[in-house]
């Protein structure tokens, strides 16, 4: 494992960190790839117990023909084998009583999502694969990936060494880059800036994912509030 800085300290600190498989998955066949990577969480949990808080997430848009737009998408949902449905303001009261919501809202709720730590989680797999055997090497970012001399193996070069290995896989975050200058090619990103809050923790008040309009929201298993724009 070679991490360029030191582990969960960029893309994956900065994350909302919601496990989903919604209707913002497209096409169908990623959508089925996130429910497998759904899927995956709920082995990992069990098997390293990772604390995860599921109960689904809960969506809305204040833009009336953008609603319309996403019941149609929850339909689609039902199609491709997720529990999701649309829910109305009294439903909506009852399950997060701590949001407001006003008289005649419906939202799309997701009841398979779930949220965690995204620092915590990655020591605890980290932890994992040491336990299994991995090195992990820090602050050892990579500059170029090679060919060796009989074209068997990849190098891969670092500050601290060439790293020789059959296969590389590339976890990249944010990096626009990275796939061009190791793997030879582009992969079409479209930069979205947002901002990412986390709070001191807090007595239980929310108990699912809150997408609202321009605005999202969750409570982590230890009381902070995480917000995100």
């Amino acid at each position: 494992m070679l991490e360029r800085h030191e582990l969960a300290t960029r893309a994956s600190r900065g994350t909302f960190a919601w496990l989903y498989a919604t209707w913002a998955k497209q096409p169908r066949h990623y959508h089925r790839f996130n429910q497998l990577g759904l899927a995956t969480w709920q082995e990992l949990e069990r098997d390293l117990e990772i604390p995860i808080k599921w109960g689904g997430s809960i969506e809305w848009f204040g833009n009336a023909e953008r609603q319309a737009q996403l019941v149609d998408q929850i339909a689609e949902q039902v199609e491709w084998d997720e529990p999701a449905r649309m829910i109305g303001a009294d439903e909506l009261r009852e399950i997060e009583s701590n949001v407001v919501f006003k008289t005649g809202q419906s939202a799309a709720f997701s009841p398979n999502d779930g949220a965690l730590d995204p620092v915590l989680a990655t020591k605890i797999l980290m932890n994992a694969a040491q336990k299994l055997g991995a090195t992990i090497k820090t602050n050892c970012p990579v500059a170029s990936a090679r060919k060796s001399s009989d074209g068997k193996a990849t190098i891969l070069e670092t500050v601290q060494g060439d790293v020789e290995c059959d296969l590389f896989v590339l976890a990249t975050g944010a990096d626009p880059d990275a796939t061009k200058t190791l793997a030879g090619f582009n992969i079409p990103q479209r930069s979205t800036p947002g901002v990412i809050v986390v709070t001191a923790p807090f007595e239980p008040l929310h108990n699912r994912i809150v997408v609202a309009p321009g605005d999202h929201i969750h409570q982590s298993v230890d009381g902070r509030i995480v917000l995100g724009e």
